[in-house]
């Protein structure tokens, strides 16, 4: 009939440039409705950009998502298309870079539903540019230290701007720059949202 579903285990894999380890499950069904999926392995050299570029998600396919990723991940979604799209996934992300910046090692779980993406991190990071994840160079910087925290991007098809971005969390500064200051270590605790700030703890040497 008109409805298909069906069970994949993969052995080692490309798609989009990036490498799927043996072993990487995956699950279908289109024809009922909204499209369902579901994901579980591994991958490394991911390149978001490319991602958002080979499957047309806009909001991704700008230089800055420009990266290499090698992350462990289990995703669950369904929609696409005439669909709202709703994602599930969780991970582990080591030796990668986005942004230009590196990430040792950093936990994730992101959230897809309602139009907003939701985006809890926890990990490590060396030279981070926030002028390249915001898209303002009165944000230039270059910081490295470890985060602890949850971002949401309301409506996040239409463009990434920082009147979209929430975040609430902790991130713990080593030796870095932030516009002309020199910070040795830093601690910023608190929560973003609607270019306001509202602080916890604010620590600075």
């Amino acid at each position: 009939g008109r409805e298909y579903s069906g069970d994949v285990r993969l052995e080692e894999s490309t798609l989009a440039g990036a490498t799927i380890a043996s072993g990487t499950v995956g699950h279908f069904a289109v024809g009922a409705g909204a499209p369902s999926f579901a994901a579980k392995g591994q991958v490394t050299g991911l390149d978001v950009q490319q991602v958002g570029r080979g499957f047309s998600i806009q909001a991704i396919a700008a230089d800055r998502y420009k990266s290499r990723v090698n992350a462990t991940f289990d995703v669950k979604g369904s929609g696409g298309g005439r669909y709202p799209l709703t994602l599930d996934a969780t991970g582990t992300a080591v030796d990668s870079e986005i942004f230009g910046a590196t990430f040792p090692t950093m936990d994730f779980s992101a959230n897809i539903a309602g139009g907003d993406m939701k985006i809890r991190s926890t990990g490590q990071f060396a030279g981070l540019n926030p002028a390249v994840v915001s898209g303002n160079d009165k944000l230039a910087g270059n910081l490295t230290g470890d985060v602890n925290a949850e971002t949401t991007i309301r409506g996040y098809a239409g463009g990434v701007t920082a009147d979209k971005i929430d975040v609430t969390g902790q991130v713990t500064l080593a030796r870095s720059s932030f516009s002309d200051l020199t910070i040795d270590m830093a601690i910023v605790d608190g929560h973003y949202a609607n270019r306001e700030g509202q602080l916890t703890k604010l620590e600075v040497t």
